[in-house]
């Protein structure tokens, strides 16, 4: 028998295929994270399925610190806990999901959190098409460059790439940026999505990017003809200031097939919402 839960979910995937007209949409895979053992930090390498990427300075090399942690916030109410702290530097860090069945297709990777506390300058974001290694060399082959794309503290949000991978850095690319003027709040429910678009001959990929913050979606596309094809999709977070903190309880992962339209963000927020509320009445 499916739970009211499952149901739910069912009913937001639903949703969006009325929106876009599709005859169904394709889960390539999704997760509240209930299945991560409490306490539990899926950080090692294929710990639980994921992988614990780096970028830039490493957070706990300048004495700051990084963990994943499934945490129970009461009633079962299972989430996905990130706290991030920098006290020297800047740093980048992600999870990273092995999706091989999402690459070659157009996407769309979403999740939902709340953000509990912030200070500094920070980034939330999503990275797609990445390669399988976080920590290969900066002069290494291409083997973990992708797709990136996120929303700052400011309310800028910014899509690029890695040629050479989160390691050291890589070579970030960005491709452009949008002012929104939306600033980020603490305490606040949050739904992030990155969509890739193929064109008819698969010589470009439009990306598209969006953020729902219970009240209106912002989005911005750019379009490259810098291709990739790693089968991982990402949580990625900067954290860009010396003694940055956040902390951000996540309540939903996916990788589906790409959402046509991007204000059915908004129609994945509500869901997550109510998925949500429901888990905290259990």
């Amino acid at each position: 028998m499916k739970t009211i839960k499952q149901i739910l979910m069912g009913a937001i995937v639903g949703a969006v295929m009325v929106v876009t007209s599709q005859a169904a949409t394709l889960i390539y895979y999704e997760t509240d994270f209930s299945n991560i053992p409490l306490g539990e930090q899926p950080m090692a390498p294929n710990a639980n399925g994921w992988v614990k990427q780096q970028a830039g300075i490493d957070s706990i090399a300048n004495s700051g610190s990084c963990t994943w942690i499934a945490t129970d916030l009461g009633d079962s109410n299972i989430v996905l806990r990130n706290t991030f702290r920098t006290q020297f530097g800047s740093a980048v860090e992600s999870l990273a999901r092995n999706v091989s069945s999402a690459v070659g297709n157009d996407f769309t990777v979403s999740t939902s959190f709340t953000l509990n506390y912030a200070s500094g300058q920070y980034a939330l974001g999503l990275a797609g098409l990445v390669g399988q290694d976080g920590n290969i060399p900066n002069n290494a082959y291409e083997a973990n460059a992708g797709y990136f794309a996120s929303v700052s503290n400011a309310g800028v949000i910014t899509i690029g790439y890695y040629s050479k991978g989160f390691s050291n850095g890589g070579n970030r690319t960005t491709l452009d940026t949008l002012v929104t003027g939306v600033a980020l709040t603490a305490n606040t429910d949050y739904t992030l999505s990155l969509t890739g678009r193929y064109n008819e001959d698969k010589t470009s990929l439009e990306l598209t990017f969006a953020f729902f913050n219970n009240m209106d979606t912002y989005s911005f596309a750019i379009t490259t003809s810098q291709l990739y094809a790693g089968n991982n999709f990402a949580i990625l977070n900067y954290n860009n200031a010396v003694n940055s903190n956040l902390q951000l309880d996540y309540h939903y992962f996916g990788v589906t097939e790409a959402i046509p339209e991007p204000s059915t963000i908004a129609l994945l927020g509500v869901g997550a919402g109510l998925l949500f509320f429901l888990r905290r009445r259990k």
